[in-house]
């Protein structure tokens, strides 16, 4: 299991690059097992989907340690943090499995510094590998990258429907993953009650998965005030599901359970919130709102 660190100078010029090997601690520790079985090490090198016996020669006999680039243990059980992981990755994020299998990347490529660093940091915390976080002044995007095909193979097949069945905190990340990717909030002739417009919006092409976010977030206490299909995105014919919340309870208590990492979108949200006033209720028009992606 190969990943390729690809290193970048301000100019976002390759700069060097550098070969890991990534193993779980249960590989490692499989190992010695299946050892004192009496398996061979090629044997034992097939069943644990490692490239070479030679490297369960150096564990096994020369009692070599693969030091920094063990997966976490536990990467493959629901966690607050691969719930904010999965919900990027049904936005902004992605995940690649390349040359016949055998790297594999997690990655996103953003404007903003906060929602990268958000992302960067869960994905270490949830695998226990460095990820890569730079910026890519071309682009004027900041990009973070982790490299591990057993990683990215689990994503891949990740069901996220198991996560109907997971506790509050879980659901709370990978929606705020999906709202940091795909989310939007809007606010329209905010000082004119009778014509004013404030909602929080999810955009996917995935009716599926627009209709699984409206679960999680009745779960968790937040009512959906409609899903409706537009057609737009940049070949201007792409179908998409809009999914709205709207009121004031309503928008105060995704503020207060989801939010965003993206500090411009959190201040929209304050902003559209405060101009309530006393007045509580929100009328919706068919107008073009002013919104904050």
């Amino acid at each position: 299991m190969f990943g390729i660190y690809l290193i970048y100078n301000s100019c976002g010029i390759l700069s060097k690059i550098s070969e890991l090997t990534m193993y779980t601690k249960e590989q490692y520790e499989r190992a010695f097992e299946l050892r004192k079985e009496g398996f061979t090490y090629k044997e034992i090198s097939k069943k644990l989907n490692v490239a070479y016996p030679g490297t369960i020669i150096d564990w096994v006999k020369r009692g070599k340690i693969p030091k920094g680039h063990f997966l976490k243990s536990n990467f493959n059980k629901l966690s607050s943090e691969l719930g904010y992981i999965r919900g990027v990755l049904m936005g902004d994020g992605y995940v690649s499995i390349k040359a016949k299998g055998t790297k594999g990347q997690i990655g996103l490529e953003v404007k903003d510094k906060d929602f990268a660093q958000t992302f960067h940091n869960q994905l270490e915390k949830w695998s226990g590998l460095k990820a890569q976080f730079d910026f890519n002044e071309n682009k004027g995007l900041y990009t973070v990258q982790l490299y591990s095909l057993r990683a990215a193979e689990f994503l891949k097949e990740f069901d996220i429907s198991d996560l109907v069945n997971a506790n509050e905190e879980i659901k709370v990340n990978f929606l705020r993953g999906m709202f940091d990717s795909e989310g939007n909030v809007s606010g329209s002739n905010l000082n004119t009650p009778r014509t004013s417009t404030r909602f929080v919006a999810l955009f996917n092409t995935d009716e599926e998965l627009i209709r699984l976010v409206k679960v999680l977030l009745e779960a968790v206490g937040i009512k959906v005030q409609n899903i409706d299909k537009k057609i737009g995105g940049f070949t201007g014919h792409t179908v998409c599901f809009r999914l709205r919340i709207g009121s004031k309870i309503n928008l105060e208590m995704f503020k207060n359970k989801i939010g965003f990492s993206i500090a411009r979108k959190n201040k929209k949200l304050e902003d559209i919130l405060s101009s309530y006033g006393h007045n509580p209720k929100s009328i919706y028009y068919n107008i073009s709102p002013k919104t904050v992606y």
